[in-house]
């Protein structure tokens, strides 16, 4: 489940595109969640990318 802050960046996309943006989002807070807790959001950096 996106925090509010992604979820209104996918508010206007298809269901695939917010499957996609959603499982991107949680495959990098597990990643994070390996050097310390990953309860924050996600969002895109300058170019796009979390």
């Amino acid at each position: 489940m996106p925090y509010p802050e992604e979820a209104v960046l996918v508010s206007n996309a298809v269901d695939a595109r917010r499957r996609e943006f959603t499982t991107v989002r949680h495959c990098a807070r597990r990643g994070d969640a390996r050097t310390g807790p990953a309860w924050y959001p996600v969002l895109p950096g300058r170019h796009g990318a979390p």
